[in-house]
């Protein structure tokens, strides 16, 4: 279905948004975990699938197991953020929760989001533990040395918020105008936080909500463009936030990465001529040099095929 005018026939306390791209599997496990968790908490929602061109099945997939989840199916992948404000604009609750269609919410992950949100009035956004399938915690961190420690496991504030699963206040994105529709994937996600932080609202950690993460799944289907849109997007969230100086000296470290790693690919191509895959990150980053090379400033980006190649 196309997106259509915002529902007002209701006031809901929460649209849980799922963008996706060739995932069928993934994402039926995540639906069943989010209708589930709309179901135990009391909540009223509404469960939002956003369709990216997947070929997979998956749109099929969604109207014939989950009749009840609303369904936008887009002609072309225009990226994470397109696909976040779509869903999260087609209905008018309190709180939106962005959640990756290969995430699934633990019991009582989405109520323990919703009422912290609710107990603070200037919080933002509020994320939870985001756990792999091994159990390790992917935290957010904001310095370096934060790798090397155990998470905290307490509530606290964060200098950001993923979006794998995010709970966010409707009023706030309202505020600062939701997610930037230049950013493809990658850095969206640091950009909004900064934006929220920067208009006085509160980021959140949740350790109550839990939540486990198929990380990449998506990405891999098209990742000569996600390796590309992740540098345009370093590019991107350096000139909104750090200005000239911060856009040239990020332009500069990113240019000295991708000559580094280059190197090292050609030379390790001389051992493995015969891959095509060795000789595919070659031209993907062959692609980000040019673009850091010429300097341009990341643009909107026009999409991707909706059909698979080669």
């Amino acid at each position: 279905m196309d997106a259509s005018p915002p529902s007002r026939d209701a006031a809901l306390d929460v649209v849980i948004v799922v963008p996706s791209f060739n995932q069928r599997v993934r994402l039926a496990e995540c639906l069943v975990s989010a209708g589930r968790e709309l179901a135990d908490s009391g909540l009223r929602g509404r469960l939002v699938v956003v369709d990216n061109a997947s070929w997979d099945g998956s749109a099929a997939m969604v109207e014939a197991r989950f009749p009840d989840v609303t369904l936008i199916e887009n002609e072309i992948n225009q990226g994470f953020s397109v696909a976040c404000n779509q869903g999260g604009r087609l209905y008018v609750a309190r709180h939106v929760m962005l959640l990756n269609n290969d995430a699934m919410l633990e019991p009582g992950a989405l109520r323990a989001l919703v009422d912290m949100a609710d107990a603070r009035p200037t919080l933002g956004a509020v994320t939870g533990r985001l756990l792999a399938p091994s159990g390790r915690e992917r935290y957010p961190v904001s310095h370096f040395w934060q790798r090397f420690l155990p998470p905290p496991r307490r509530a606290h504030r964060l200098a950001w918020v993923p979006g794998t699963a995010v709970l966010l206040r409707r009023e706030a994105l309202d505020a600062v105008g939701w997610l930037d529709e230049a950013f493809f994937f990658y850095n969206e996600d640091l950009d909004l936080s900064w934006r929220l932080r920067r208009a006085g609202w509160e980021l959140w950690y949740c350790p109550a909500a839990v939540v486990f993460h198929h990380e990449g799944g998506s990405s891999a289907h098209i990742r000569d463009r996600v390796v590309l849109e992740a540098y345009r997007g370093s590019l991107l969230l350096a000139r909104k936030h750090h200005g000239r100086l911060g856009y040239g000296l990020t332009r500069a470290a990113l240019r000295v990465a991708v000559k580094a790693r280059l190197l090292g690919l050609r030379v390790w191509q001389r051992c493995r001529p015969a891959d095509e895959a060795l000789a595919g990150r070659i031209q993907g980053l062959e692609a980000v040099r040019e673009v850091l090379r010429a300097g341009i400033p990341p643009a909107e980006p026009v999409g991707v095929p909706a059909t698979p190649e080669g």
